[in-house]
């Protein structure tokens, strides 16, 4: 028992001695624990523990920790820790092989295998193979099971995926799933906003339809899931200068090393006869395109294209809502509110880098 670490029952040797049980009123330094120590603030040990530590405000371990670690804001250990770490502030080791919980942060600078949990951020070093949950973000230079933040995931390597706003690895064995997600390789499926892929599906294209013309379109993923960012434009000799910008989502079926199909479904809004239309002049697109390669890098494609058109732009030659570019309707309906909705089949042709 003691008061402060020279106030107590073992004045003298206190610092060198490993107890079995120890009671620090304040603050407490021993040489080891090996069974249960707890202090209304502090405990500090120099070697080891093995067992319990249980501390209003904090752990400090010199060496290793085999056990549970309870502090009131934080536990430091200097060296490897094998079991659980809870604190309402902050667990740090230098290596683990446990459970780390805090309100704000737990950091490992070198290698944990285990599971880091907390309110801000986790951090792991080198060769680290965890879980990590956090309400902002995870940093991972070695390996990671899974990674879930609010907002960004960082990691050399992802096991099983990463859940986050932004997620960065380089080879990833599992899935993706956030705003932007940027990888070297998935061997899985990255769903998000933006997905770059190194060693991905990454496609330019220029090709030609029925209602803008002239059309560019870029393709970012995995051949399982990718984005497309598309532009186009019809130019002012029509007469009818209207260009379009949309976005899409697409997978890749392969039929043969040279050939393969492309099934997409995509939104474009449709800026008709100036610089952008403000009312509702959107085209809900589904494709079906047929792929063959004419070199290494160069392809040509077609396919047809299902198209569904709603606009609330007036049509000044009809009077009425409705684009005036739609090439022909099977389907042509005035909803309730006055909105125009035109469907029709037309074609893509073009060239794929």
């Amino acid at each position: 028992f003691s008061v402060i670490p020279t106030l107590g029952t073992n004045p003298k040797n206190g610092f060198q001695t490993t107890n079995n049980f120890s009671v620090n009123l304040l603050v407490g330094v021993t040489g080891g624990v090996e069974g249960l120590e707890v202090g209304g603030l502090m405990n500090s040990v120099k070697q080891d523990v093995k067992g319990m530590q249980v501390a209003g405000l904090g752990n400090n371990v010199g060496n290793n920790v085999i056990g549970t670690q309870v502090g009131g804001l934080y536990n430091a250990n200097k060296g490897t820790t094998k079991g659980v770490q809870a604190a309402g502030l902050f667990n740090f080791s230098n290596n683990a092989d446990a459970f780390q919980g805090a309100g704000l942060m737990n950091i490992v600078p070198g290698e944990i295998d285990g599971f880091q949990a907390s309110g801000l951020f986790n951090v792991a070093g080198k060769q680290s193979d965890a879980f990590h949950a956090a309400g902002l973000f995870n940093v991972n230079s070695g390996k990671s099971q899974m990674q879930i933040g609010a907002l960004f995931n960082v990691a050399k390597d992802v096991k099983l995926g990463q859940v986050s706003g932004i997620n960065v690895a380089k080879e990833v064995h599992g899935f993706q799933i956030g705003f932007i997600n940027v990888s070297d390789t998935v061997s899985g499926v990255p769903i998000g906003l933006i997905n770059i892929v190194k060693y991905g599906y990454n496609r330019f294209e220029l090709y030609s339809s029925e209602m803008l013309y002239f059309n560019a379109g870029f393709k970012l993923g995995v051949e399982r899931f990718y984005n497309i960012f598309h532009f186009g434009t019809r130019l002012p000799r029509f007469n009818n200068f209207s260009w379009g910008a949309g976005y899409g989502i697409g997978t890749v079926l392969e039929f043969t090393p040279k050939t393969y199909a492309n099934i997409e479904a995509m939104i474009i809004h449709i800026n008709e006869k100036e610089i952008w239309t403000n009312e509702l002049n959107t085209i809900a697109q589904l494709k079906f395109l047929h792929h063959q390669y004419l070199g290494e890098d160069v392809g040509f494609f077609w396919g047809p294209t299902f198209n569904i058109m709603l606009s609330q732009k007036p049509n000044s030659d009809t009077g009425e809502n409705g684009s005036s570019l739609v090439p022909y309707t099977f389907i042509n309906k005035t909803l309730n509110d006055g909105t125009s909705l035109k469907g029709w089949v037309g074609l893509n042709i073009g060239f794929r880098f």
